[in-house]
C-alpha cells in the first residue's frame, strides 16, 4: 500500500515542525498509551477478520451505535484510534450516555469538553499521546490501514528512541 503521506517527506516536515523548540520543549510521547491504542486497533481488526463487529473504524472520530453485538460487548461506540484515546480517558462518557439516552444512534461525536476549554478529539488525543501536529495528522488519517498505523506509530516512537 502507498502511504497517504510518505514517511520520508513526513520526516522533513517533522524536522521543520521542531525548529525553534529545544529538546526539552518537545512533547513527550506516551509510548505505553500509543502501543495500547494500536494493540486495541489490532485486536478489533482481528475480530472483524473473524466476521465479528469491530469497534475500530479509522474513518470515524466517535460514533454512537446500537449494533447488538457491540452493545453486548459493553460498548455503544465505533471509533478511530484518536477517538479511543478520548473514550478511555473518560472525558466523553457523559456525552455518549446522553446520546444513547436520546436514541441518537449513528450520530458522530467530535469534541471533548475539558470544562474551561473544548478540544476536538484530534487535539485532545494529540495532547494525551504527546504528538507533534504532523505526527497526529499522519496517525489519525481516516484512510490508514492497520499496517500503516503500525508503520506510522513506529516512526513516531523513533523520536523517543523507542520501537513499538
Amino acid at each position: 500500500m502507498t502511504m497517504i503521506f510518505p514517511l520520508e517527506l513526513a520526516q522533513s516536515q517533522r524536522i521543520v515542525a521542531t525548529v525553534g523548540f529545544t529538546h526539552d520543549e518537545l512533547p513527550q510521547i506516551d509510548i505505553p498509551l500509543l502501543r495500547k491504542t494500536l494493540e486495541w486497533a489490532q485486536g478489533e481488526w482481528e475480530l472483524e477478520e473473524q466476521g465479528k463487529m469491530s469497534e475500530w473504524n479509522q474513518g470515524l472520530w466517535v460514533m454512537v451505535t446500537d449494533e447488538k453485538e457491540l452493545v453486548q460487548r459493553g460498548c455503544n461506540t465505533v471509533c478511530c484510534i484518536a477517538g479511543k484515546v478520548a473514550l478511555d480517558s473518560g472525558k466523553i462518557g457523559r456525552q455518549i450516555d446522553q446520546m444513547i439516552s436520546y436514541g441518537d444512534y449513528g450520530q458522530s461525536l467530535d469534541l471533548v469538553d475539558e470544562g474551561d476549554e473544548v478540544l476536538t478529539i484530534s487535539e485532545y488525543a494529540r495532547e494525551k499521546l504527546g504528538l507533534l501536529p504532523i505526527e497526529s495528522r499522519m496517525l489519525f488519517h481516516g484512510d490508514n490501514s492497520l499496517q500503516e498505523l503500525w508503520e506510522i506509530g513506529n516512526w513516531i516512537a523513533q523520536r523517543a528512541g523507542e520501537k513499538l
